[in-house]
Order: structure tokens, then C-alpha cells, then sequence
């Protein structure tokens, strides 16, 4: 499998694309315009597990699926309505990385950003029941977005894929953007989860 790196940004986020990633997105994209669209999304983020065939069709051609074990039942696309904010957090109660496809993102308006744990030490906790995320209860984005200071921002591009950092704070502004935003999500089923820099190792190889 050839994997061509964009751009290393350890130990927050590598760009990258590798054969067959344009084929998991159009097959994420196409689920999507077929299966949810036709629905509607009538909430701000919607978190949608893709059905098992399809899950474990796309694990196959992800680099890294036998060494990190992707979860098969939580292949999952995470859909961010327009002029909606994500609040900080850390994913799952132990989650530490995790691969991005971006599979529908129709401009530059929409900016994940990570923080240091020590940005919000002693701030509650809200661990929601569905996915178990580790959310900052009591943030409120309009009174103090602008006063913190992120470690490293990124705004998604089209047709490429992260691996991204999930144990540091993150949040998702997509407030200024006009469009929807669809990321198709995979995280390690490992007992002892791979670190990002753990992944980076069995990804790139260094």
C-alpha cells in the first residue's frame, strides 16, 4: 500500500492520503446521500454507526487494521450541521488516537483545534452515555472561546485522511461555515490503547 504524508503535525495530526482512501470516502459519501440524507439531520452533531458489512468492507483497505484493530461495529461518520460548535473533549474514557476520513467538507470555515490537558484541569466532567466522551460540562463557547489558546488548529480538507490526536482537548467550530461536515471515524479496539506516536510507528514507520 503506498501512503503519501501531507503534512506531519505530530503529536496533534498527520495529513495523508493512500491507495484506495478516495474509494472509502466516495463509499461513505454515497451511503450517506442514499441512506441519511433522505431522512434529514435535524440536530447540530449526529454520531451515525455505519451497518457491520460496510464497516468491515472499508477496514480492509485501512493501513495499520491488523496491527491496531479498528473496531468493526463503530465504524461510524460524524456529521456536524452548519453554524454549530463541538465543545472540548477527549474521546471515550480511554481513547488516545484515532483515523479520519474526510468525506465530505465543502469549504475552509470549519477548525478543529487541541488544547493542553492543563487548559481545563479541575473543570467537570460530562462522560456522555452513548460514546462515552470526556466533555468539558460547564463550557460555554460564546463567553470564553476567544480566551483560550489553542496548541494547534487545522480546518479539514476534502478527500483526505488524519490520524488524529483524541486524548489531548479538541474541539470542532464549524459556527462561520454554511455547510455540513462528514467524517467517517475509526478507533482501536486494543485491551491497551496505541498512543498517537504508537500509531505514527505502525502507519509510517517511524
Amino acid at each position: 500500500m503506498q501512503i503519501d504524508i501531507i503534512e506531519d503535525c505530530s503529536p496533534y495530526y498527520i495529513r495523508f492520503k493512500h491507495t484506495g482512501s478516495n474509494e472509502i470516502i466516495q463509499k461513505c459519501f454515497q451511503f450517506k446521500q442514499e441512506q441519511m440524507d433522505p431522512h434529514g439531520i435535524n440536530k447540530g452533531f449526529l454520531h451515525f454507526k455505519l451497518p457491520l458489512a460496510l464497516g468491515l468492507e472499508i477496514l480492509t483497505t485501512v493501513p495499520g487494521h491488523a496491527e491496531l484493530e479498528y473496531i468493526d461495529k463503530r465504524v461510524s461518520l460524524f456529521v456536524t450541521q452548519p453554524k454549530v460548535y463541538y465543545r472540548p473533549h477527549r474521546d471515550g474514557l480511554g481513547l488516545k488516537m484515532g483515523i479520519n476520513y474526510i468525506v465530505d467538507v465543502k469549504d475552509d470555515k470549519c477548525i478543529t483545534s487541541w488544547y493542553s490537558l492543563e487548559e481545563f484541569e479541575g473543570r467537570p466532567i460530562d462522560n456522555l452515555v452513548n460514546n462515552n466522551s470526556r466533555e468539558i460540562a460547564d463550557f460555554n463557547w460564546k463567553a470564553e472561546y476567544t480566551k483560550h489558546t489553542p496548541l494547534k488548529s487545522v480546518t479539514a480538507k476534502q478527500g483526505e485522511v488524519m490520524l488524529f490526536n483524541t486524548d489531548l482537548y479538541h474541539d470542532v467550530n464549524n459556527v462561520f461555515s454554511k455547510n455540513e461536515r462528514t467524517i467517517l471515524t475509526l478507533r482501536s479496539s486494543l485491551h491497551i490503547q496505541p498512543s498517537f506516536m504508537d500509531a505514527r510507528k505502525v502507519i509510517f514507520g517511524y
